[in-house]
C-alpha cells in the first residue's frame, strides 16, 4: 500500500515504521548528553559542576527560540526539508565537539558543541513531530504514530547504551562518546531521508506569514488545555532530567559500581520497552491522562528506595532499575499521543493548523526542563560539598548528591501528578479526552 493510501486507511503498520524509525537515530545522543558529556567534562576533564551546568543552560537559553521559529516555518513540505537539511549537519558537528572533546576542552567549547547540537536537533525533530499531527487522521492513527516513533525512541536509546557495554568499554565515558558518535554519524542520514520522503505527503494546511507568529502564539497559550498539560510535562521532564544527569556520578560515588553502568542502563531501558505495550493496553481503557498518572506516580514512589541504598547495593539497584524503568515507555508515548491530540482539538476549535508550533513549544518545554535539570542538580551537589574528580567524597557531598538525585526530583514528579490529577478530577484531559 502506498503511503497516501495508508493514510487514508487510518495509517497502516508500513507508514508508522517509516514515521517512527528517525526517532531510533535521533534518540541516539540523548543518553551521551543527558548522562555521560555533563559527567565527562566534570570528572574526566576537571571543571566545575555548576559552571558545567550554567554553561548548558545558557546554551538552552539561546536554543529555545529556535523551535517556535521553527515550528512555524514547517508548514510546507519545501519548509520542512529546509529545516531537515539544516539540521543534520549541525548535529553531526554540535556531537563531535561534545563527544570527541579535545583534552584541553573548556567551557567555551562544550557551550559551543551544546548550542550546535540542540540547535540541529530542534531543527530534525520539529518536522517529524508536526509529520505526526499531520499524516494521521484521527486518535487512533496519531496514537500509532506516536507509540512507533516513542517505540523506536526508547530502541535508539537502548542501542546507544548496549553498544559501549557490548564493546566492552561501559566503565570508559570517552570510549564510550567516541563509540556513541560515529554510530550516530552512520545512521543519521536516516533522520533526514525518511522524514524528507513522507513531508511532501502531509497536510501541513499552507505557508503564513511570520507577522501571524505572536498572535498564533497568544491563541495557543490562551487555550487552558495547552497550558495545562505543558505544565505537567515540564515537571515530569524536569523530574527526569535531574537523575539522568547524576546517575553517573551517583552509580560510581555513592555505589561505587562504576562497572554496572552499562547494566543500569540497558535494564532501565529494556524494562520500558517491555511494558509499553501494557501502557498502551491499559491507556485504551482508563484514557491517555489517567495511564500517564499512574505511571508517574509508580516511578516516583519506586525512586523512594533510593535514598536507602548505598555501598554494597549494586544488586538493590539494579532491581530499582528495573521497577522504574517500567514506567519509561508511558512517559514518552502517552504525553505525545496526548499532545498529538490536543494540537488536532485546538485545529477544530480554532480552524487554524498549529501542530508545528504546538509541538515547537512542547520542544521549548522539554529543552527548559532537561537543562534546567542539569543546572538545577549540578548546582545543588556543588552547594552541597561535591567535589568533581576525586576518587571519593565526604558524607556531606555524598547527602547531597542522594538529595539532588532522588529526591527533589521525586517532588517535581509528585507535582506533575498532582497538576494532570486536577484535570482528571474535572472530568476532562489536557487533551480533550473525557
Amino acid at each position: 500500500m502506498s503511503v497516501r493510501g495508508d493514510i487514508a486507511a487510518g495509517g497502516g503498520s508500513w507508514l508508522a515504521l517509516r514515521y517512527g524509525l528517525p526517532g531510533l537515530v535521533l534518540a541516539l545522543p540523548g543518553i551521551p548528553l543527558l548522562l555521560l558529556v555533563p559527567a565527562h567534562f566534570v570528572d574526566g576533564l576537571g571543571l566545575p559542576a555548576a559552571a558545567v551546568g550554567l554553561a548548558l543552560l545558557a546554551a538552552r537559553a539561546l536554543d529555545l527560540l529556535v523551535d517556535p521559529l521553527a515550528g512555524h516555518a514547517c508548514r510546507s513540505a519545501a519548509r520542512a526539508r529546509l529545516l531537515l537539511a539544516l539540521g543534520a549537519p549541525l548535529l553531526l558537528a554540535g556531537t563531535a565537539l561534545l563527544f570527541l572533546p579535545a583534552g584541553t576542552a573548556g567551557l567555551a567549547w562544550l557551550f559551543a558543541g551544546a548550542l550546535a547540537t540542540w540547535v540541529g536537533w530542534s531543527l530534525l525533530t520539529v518536522p517529524l513531530y508536526a509529520l505526526g499531527a499531520t499524516l494521521a487522521g484521527d486518535d487512533v492513527a496519531r496514537a500509532r504514530l506516536a507509540s512507533a516513533r516513542e517505540g523506536f525512541i526508547i530502541a535508539g536509546t537502548v542501542l546507544a547504551t548496549a553498544l559501549p557495554v557490548v564493546a566492552g568499554r561501559a566503565d570508559d565515558i570517552g570510549a564510550s562518546l567516541h563509540l556513541q558518535w560515529w554510530l550516530l554519524a552512520a545512521l543519521l542520514p536516516l533522520a533526514l531521508w525518511l522524514p524528507w520522503s513522507l513531508a511532501a505527503c502531509a497536510d501541513w494546511g499552507g505557508a503564513r506569514a511570520w507577522a501571524d507568529l505572536l498572535p498564533r502564539t497568544r491563541a495557543l497559550f490562551a487555550a487552558p488545555p495547552f497550558r495545562r498539560l505543558l505544565g505537567a510535562y515540564f515537571l515530569n521532564a524536569l523530574a527526569n532530567a535531574m537523575p539522568a544527569t547524576l546517575l553517573v556520578l551517583y552509580v560510581t560515588h555513592v555505589l561505587a559500581a562504576r562497572e554496572w553502568l552499562g547494566l543500569y542502563l540497558v535494564t532501565y531501558l529494556g524494562a520500558g520497552i517491555l511494558a509499553l505495550p501494557a501502557w498502551l493496553w491499559l491507556a485504551r481503557r482508563t484514557g491517555l491522562l489517567r495511564a500517564w498518572i499512574l505511571s508517574m506516580a509508580w516511578a516516583a514512589l519506586v525512586f523512594l528506595l533510593v535514598p536507602l541504598l548505598g555501598p554494597g547495593d549494586a544488586v538493590a539497584f539494579a532491581l530499582v532499575c528495573a521497577a522504574s524503568g517500567i514506567s519509561v515507555g508511558a512517559d514518552n508515548a502517552l504525553p505525545s499521543a496526548q499532545q498529538a491530540r490536543l494540537a488536532t482539538r485546538l485545529r477544530e476549535a480554532s480552524g487554524h493548523e498549529d501542530a508545528g508550533l504546538a509541538f515547537a513549544w512542547w520542544g521549548v518545554a522539554t529543552k527548559l526542563a532537561l537543562a534546567g535539570g542539569a543546572a538545577l542538580a549540578l548546582a545543588l551537589i556543588d552547594a552541597g560539598g561535591f567535589e568533581a574528580g576525586t576518587a571519593a567524597h565526604d558524607d556531606r557531598g555524598d547527602t547531597a548528591l542522594v538529595l539532588a538525585y532522588a529526591v527533589v526530583p521525586v517532588l517535581f514528579k509528585l507535582a506533575a501528578v498532582w497538576l494532570a490529577w486536577r484535570d482528571a478530577g474535572r472530568g476532562s484531559s489536557p487533551g480533550g479526552e473525557t
